[in-house]
């Protein structure tokens, strides 16, 4: 399998580093390009006898020219085309109005994190052949950290409260604040720099609960609902279609908005060392047994009509 990306390597922390781990873990050919360094003929020129053409795009990010024309012309020499990425879109109004009109969604095949049912034929509306990516953990972190007691919270939030959170996500913030005092960690406050790779996972193994968010929107959660089980965290998540199919009881859940419930179901994790032991090696066994990358890959090649071992 020769896989010709488009990504970000000079951002380490990217989870497009992610996806070419995970791809040459596999064992896959892999010439990675950073796609607003490029043109699109050299883009064309790599793409010479691949299997499959991925732009895992960073938002912003293009190759030089015509891009439109580049997808074509990569098609025409019988590689598949494919564009992936882990934000939701329909619902954020400046990436809502992205879709099928920045010349990234013209690729053959589109998967992004929204899995909405309701917004298929919206999809297909704009000329997109979308796919739900259910989004998957690295690879390279998967793995339980180390407990270290400077990082034994009760409970760590990890992320940033922006224009794409509503309101519940800076009330649910403020109430822990105020309800568990320094007993509670956020990490990612006013855009400061967070955590990454083996402090994060390092983290989640020392503190007793991770709580979670995601824009809301139904059959939709990033990726920190995957890495955070992959690395041994005990999750607690805003309920959301979907997300029990995928993960079953191994994430705790409440309805969105009820901090009164959020707070139940916390003190009840808090009180309970032998759920919280259950939940961290029920999380780990389902995130890297199903959500990793080199779960998604496969997937997403036999999508894109190429058969993989």
């Amino acid at each position: 399998m020769r896989l010709v990306l488009l990504g970000n390597p000079r951002l380490q922390r990217s989870w497009k580093n992610c996806l070419a781990h995970a791809a040459r873990l596999l064992g896959w050919d892999v010439t990675m390009l950073q796609d607003d360094a490029v043109t699109v003929g050299r883009v064309i020129a790599e793409c010479s006898g691949a299997d499959m053409l991925l732009w895992a795009r960073s938002h912003g990010h293009s190759p030089s020219g015509d891009v439109e024309s580049m997808w074509r012309a990569v098609e025409a020499g019988g590689t598949k085309t494919a564009a992936v990425h882990l934000d939701l879109y329909w619902g954020v109004p400046h990436r809502q109005a992205q879709i099928g009109r920045d010349p990234w969604w013209l690729a053959q095949h589109v998967f992004t994190a929204d899995g909405n049912p309701a917004h298929r034929a919206l999809f297909e509306q704009r000329g997109v052949n979308h796919h739900w990516l259910v989004p998957p953990a690295a690879d390279r972190y998967a793995h339980p950290g180390r407990y270290r007691s400077e990082l034994a919270y009760d409970m760590v939030f990890v992320g940033s409260c922006g224009r794409v959170h509503d309101q519940t996500r800076r009330r649910m913030l403020d109430w822990a604040t105020q309800r568990y005092g320094n007993r509670f960690c956020w990490l990612g406050r006013g855009g400061r720099a967070g955590i990454w790779g083996q402090d994060l996972a390092d983290l989640y193994a020392s503190a007793k609960v991770v709580l979670g968010d995601s824009v809301p929107n139904p059959y939709y959660w990033s990726d920190r609902v995957s890495n955070t089980l992959g690395m041994g965290g005990v999750l607690v998540h805003p309920e959301v279609d979907g997300l029990a199919d995928q993960y079953g009881a191994a994430v705790g859940t409440w309805p969105r908005g009820n901090l009164t419930a959020l707070g139940d179901l916390v003190d009840g994790l808090l009180d309970n060392p032998i759920r919280r032991s259950w939940m961290r090696g029920a999380g780990a066994m389902t995130a890297m047994g199903r959500h990793l990358w080199r779960h998604r890959l496969p997937e997403i090649a036999r999508v894109c009509g190429i058969e993989v071992s």
